[in-house]
């Protein structure tokens, strides 16, 4: 029984780093603007074109704040990532 466990836990351990290491490409956070907010805040500013590839599965919690094109936005509810730009979707609102 042992000498079949020992390399199944191998075999998990190594799929479970592949899938990790996948998924990280999908679960990227963007990195925090400067300043003294409170909320969890994404600067989005290096990503001039506000893409569903750029933001595949990401979920913005409420009161979350990006910045885009110089301007700072709070999410008023949560949900996942919209294609549309924060200046033309309703569930973000101009803070700054």
């Amino acid at each position: 029984m042992k000498k079949i466990l020992f390399p199944l836990v191998i075999i998990i351990c190594i799929m479970t780093s592949m899938l990790s290491d996948s998924m990280a490409v999908y679960t990227k956070t963007l990195p925090p603007i400067s300043g003294t907010i409170t909320a969890k805040s994404f600067n989005i500013s290096d990503y001039p074109l506000w893409s569903y590839e750029k933001e595949l599965q990401h979920q913005y919690r409420i009161y979350d704040i990006v910045q885009y094109n110089g301007k700072i936005y709070k999410r008023k509810d949560s949900g996942f990532f919209n294609y549309k730009t924060p200046d033309e979707n309703k569930c973000w609102v101009l803070i700054g």
